[in-house]
């Protein structure tokens, strides 16, 4: 039996590689996950959102239980699941998903700074230490306790020739991010 996070891969490089599926998994990814052997409980609403090579996508987890009581130490660990929407955009990944997580730790405990992230992500992550390249756009998506997004994400020059853990490493390591952040959610 496939993993999950192996079968999210697949689903990926399917929908690289046929403009329909890809269609079909923006415009009802519940069905296709479903195809694919990856059940969303009912309860559970899916949004795609996809990555191009001028827009990534920064999905806000949702907060862990208890967040108000948590120290800010505890919130950072709890704010990063591995995703990283900006990949390639960043010199240091190790120091970039550390202040991401301190991002999205500041933002469970700052109404006003989370409305800020939302509306204008590049100069709250520029405030952060979180610089992006020019003529890249930031969008921030936020996840819910019935609600997830997942990031489709830009597809690696020569992914068809790639193992999965190949491709996991010439996505940056977001493949299975994606998938461990979604399963994650599929758990609340």
């Amino acid at each position: 039996m496939t993993d999950p996070k192996s079968k999210m891969t697949q689903l990926f490089r399917a929908c690289w590689d046929d403009e329909a599926l890809k269609a079909r998994f923006m415009a009802d990814p519940k069905a296709v996950l479903k195809e694919h052997g990856l059940d969303v409980p009912d309860s559970m609403d899916v949004k795609v959102v996809e990555n191009a090579d001028d827009c990534v996508h920064i999905t806000l987890p949702f907060p862990p239980a208890g967040h108000k009581d948590l120290s800010h130490d505890e919130l950072c660990a709890a704010g990063y699941h591995g995703s990283s929407a900006l990949h390639g955009t960043l010199s240091s990944m190790a120091e970039h998903k550390n202040k991401l997580a301190q991002v999205f730790a500041a933002c469970w405990k700052d109404e006003a700074l989370k409305a800020r992230l939302m509306a204008d992500p590049k100069a709250v992550l520029k405030e952060h230490g979180l610089d992006v390249l020019d003529g890249i756009d930031v969008k921030v998506v936020e996840n819910a306790d019935d609600c997830v997004h997942i990031t489709l994400p830009t597809q690696p020059a020569g992914h068809q020739d790639l193992s999965d853990d190949e491709l996991r490493v010439a996505a940056g390591g977001t493949l299975n991010a994606v998938a461990e952040l979604f399963l994650t959610m599929l758990v609340i």
